[in-house]
């Protein structure tokens, strides 16, 4: 009899014990599931995570630039076409925004710019960061976009931030249906990140810069900045970092179709 309950409480114990276990297994899955789904939300949020492709410039080891790629594929091709297309995609969904009209299908917009195929192509496969610029007045109105891509094709990329652009620029009131008339648009196509060191000069006709430390990151797009110094202190400015404390710096090439600031009228010196 004593032996029946001695086996019987070993059973009892090897069960709990069993159970503790499988419990134990499940809270760690779940546990890291979630912690999976956080990491994925904050990626396309923090714009200083990401895997694209970030190079130093001071290494000689080669790399394949695959946004280096995107640029070269938009430089070869039809600029006329390319240009109006472009154009009419941040024009057609930013002033749907503004208006609150149903935002237009992209495929249409495309197809009745009469770019062909070779060009339109272009934008339907290829991916990159896209900032999207309303200017009004020789003045920024607005700007919206990423150092990474956010889609799977360019279409995609300036469409989003072509609608953004109306409400999302934070720093700036939102653009108002009376303003549009006056309104004109460039978009800059991103290329790849060369990390460099603080006091290492370029053309900021021909490069743009960002900045970032921790969570705080800036972005200056070639041409918005008549020096190298200015830009950089505008990016440290936008991104609320204190020049004296550590950062990272890097600087990037774009793609640019559309309108420019007159830079001699005041601005941007």
């Amino acid at each position: 009899m004593r032996n029946s309950r001695s086996v019987a409480t070993i059973l009892l114990v090897v069960v709990i014990a069993v159970g503790i276990i499988l419990i134990a297994r499940a809270r760690e899955q779940v546990s890291v599931s979630i912690s999976r789904s956080g990491a994925e939300k904050g990626h396309g949020q923090a714009q200083g995570q990401s895997s694209a492709p970030v190079h130093d410039a001071s290494s000689r080891t080669a790399a394949v630039d695959v946004y280096g790629d995107v640029l070269a594929e938009l430089r070869s091709a039809d600029r006329e076409h390319m240009e109006r297309v472009i154009l009419a995609l941040a024009r057609r969904f930013a002033e749907a925004s503004v208006r609150g009209d149903p935002l237009p299908a992209a495929r249409e917009v495309i197809s009745a710019s009469g770019a062909p195929d070779s060009v339109s192509g272009i934008l339907y496969r290829r991916s990159a960061g896209v900032f999207v610029t309303i200017i009004r007045n020789n003045a920024v109105r607005a700007c919206v976009g990423s150092i990474w891509a956010h889609f799977p094709s360019l279409t995609q990329e300036i469409s989003h931030f072509a609608a953004a652009a109306a409400a999302r620029d934070l720093r700036r009131p939102p653009v108002e249906p009376w303003e549009l008339a006056g309104c004109s648009y460039a978009v800059s196509v991103v290329g790849c990140l060369e990390r460099v060191s603080p006091g290492a000069p370029w053309d900021p006709r021909s490069y743009g810069v960002f900045v970032r430390a921790g969570a705080k990151s800036g972005v200056i797009l070639p041409g918005e900045a008549l020096t190298y110094a200015k830009q950089v202190s505008w990016a440290l400015s936008e991104a609320g970092i204190d020049a004296r404390m550590p950062y990272e710096m890097y600087r990037f090439q774009t793609v640019k179709f559309g309108g420019s600031l007159n830079l001699h009228g005041g601005l941007g010196q």
